[in-house]
């Protein structure tokens, strides 16, 4: 789907001193990808290009550039949902899911209904379930603090323990945070988890 930039310009008219608005880019179409913001990721063991890229670290999906850690503004989060097959697998597909918490995207098993009338909806993070309810994750904005560039992250479950930190009102908008991962092993095998530390309020 496109959607039309419209910048505005008053330009004089030949008659005086009136001004009329025109479109700067009037006519042109820009592909409503092209206006979100790149992804960045926490590279897993089982990431594709995982030994490219190496597991731990964060990758810029757009341009492949490969981050330690990084230092971010968080500025907007939004709750998500998505329900995978109950046999635990890291190549599973999920079966539905929701970038807004609220409706199922197109696509999903549910596409088009209210998430809160699934009998599969969790409103929180679930604990000791497995895997029968729907997976409340996040979807984050998140500015880069050294050169302002705006960047999206996924969360899913085990991604939600820094949420507490990143969505507090002292910290949202307001504070640089360093995100990081530390190596730990569960009852599911091991992953990277990742972590966040305030480094200082904005001025």
């Amino acid at each position: 789907m496109l959607a039309k930039s419209e910048q505005q310009v008053a330009v004089p008219e030949q008659s005086g001193a009136q001004h009329r608005v025109v479109q700067r880019t009037e006519g042109m179409e820009v592909s409503r990808d092209a206006l979100l913001p790149p992804i960045v990721k926490l590279v897993q063991a089982t990431t594709k290009d995982a030994d490219k890229y190496g597991p731990g670290k964060f990758v810029r999906t757009d341009t492949e550039e490969v981050f330690d850690v990084l230092e971010v503004v968080p500025l907007v989060s939004k709750v998500t949902q998505t329900k995978w097959p109950e046999d635990f697998s890291r190549e599973a597909q999920p079966m539905c899911w929701s970038s807004n918490g609220i409706t199922a995207d197109p696509g999903a098993e549910r596409e088009g209904q209210l998430c809160h009338q699934c009998p599969f909806f969790s409103p929180k993070p679930q604990k000791g379930k497995g895997r029968e309810m729907c997976e409340t994750g996040h979807n984050l904005i998140l500015q880069d603090a050294a050169t302002y560039t705006p960047f999206g992250m996924r969360l899913r479950s085990t991604g939600n323990r820094v949420m507490g930190l990143l969505s507090s009102p002292s910290i949202a908008q307001k504070a640089v945070v360093r995100l990081y991962s530390e190596k730990v092993t569960g009852d599911s095998g091991t992953w990277y988890q990742l972590k966040a530390k305030t480094v200082r309020q904005l001025d």
